[in-house]
């Protein structure tokens, strides 16, 4: 019977570090400051897509940048989104991009941009 049990740990503990660092689903939040002049403000995570596109939702203009190519045939993508869209989105499989994201920063205070990326892999650059 310890045997049985051993061996089922085991294997549980197998699958869940196999499965480490593949989630597909993420939400990135992205902290405008007040008196922003840069056209866009990148986060410090990277994504990869796991399949042949991704899909973001957010309600403003995204641009994927170049971090990391595999293929020569991989490009830069800027899209915008209105509140409350989502969108399927072609991309090279093992390329890693960073994400960006623009918008002003009307009042005194900075401003929370929250986009959700489906279908990727993450890493902190």
């Amino acid at each position: 019977m310890k045997k049985v049990i051993a061996m089922i740990l085991v294997v549980t503990s197998l699958l869940l570090l196999a499965s480490c660092g593949k989630t597909e689903s993420y939400k990135i939040q992205f902290t405008i400051p007040v008196g922003n002049s840069e056209n866009f403000v990148f986060s410090d995570q990277e994504i990869s897509p796991t399949g042949s596109k991704i899909t973001l939702s957010t309600d403003t203009a995204v641009v994927l940048k170049l971090s990391q190519v595999r293929e020569e045939n991989s490009y830069e993508l800027t899209t915008s989104l209105m509140q409350g869209t989502s969108i399927e989105v072609p991309v090279e499989k093992d390329t890693w991009y960073k994400i960006g994201v623009t918008t002003e920063s009307p009042s005194d205070v900075n401003t929370v941009v929250n986009v959700e990326i489906g279908g990727v892999e993450v890493r902190i650059e």
